[in-house]
């Protein structure tokens, strides 16, 4: 009777790190498609207006970075990225580790949306309201 119940306790557990895993999967492959959305699509459209802006002048190091990587690579990187995420969901056998991972990819997704976003808005940052460069 006791090895039943530890069974059915087990199972719960293992059930709840499941559906936890799922649920971060689903935020994982979304800030991944952000990202994928931040770099090829929002990164293009700074990029022209910077160049209209800041005609010869240099931007900062981090945005010059993000913008000098083209637009397909970033694509593949995120494609590749999300793959391996839902290969590494169905071939993984060890729940709590799937669950880590999924929790470290949220992280990396956040960190780098919010590097993103720091490297679009930084060539800003210096100039004066309702003046341009």
């Amino acid at each position: 009777m006791k090895d039943e119940i530890t069974e059915i306790e087990f199972k719960k557990q293992s059930n709840r790190v499941r559906v936890a895993s799922l649920i971060i999967l689903s935020m994982d492959i979304a800030g991944v498609a952000f990202l994928l959305f931040l770099t090829t699509k929002v990164l293009g459209k700074f990029e022209q207006i910077y160049n209209d802006l800041f005609e010869a002048k240099a931007l900062p190091a981090l945005t010059a970075m993000l913008i000098s990587v083209p637009k397909t690579m970033w694509a593949v990187l995120f494609v590749a990225v999300g793959i391996l995420m839902i290969l590494k969901e169905i071939y993984s056998t060890d729940r709590t580790q799937t669950l880590l991972l999924n929790i470290l990819i949220l992280i990396i997704c956040i960190v780098c949306t919010v590097i993103c976003i720091i490297a679009f808005f930084l060539p800003l940052i210096g100039l004066p309201h309702g003046m341009s460069a």
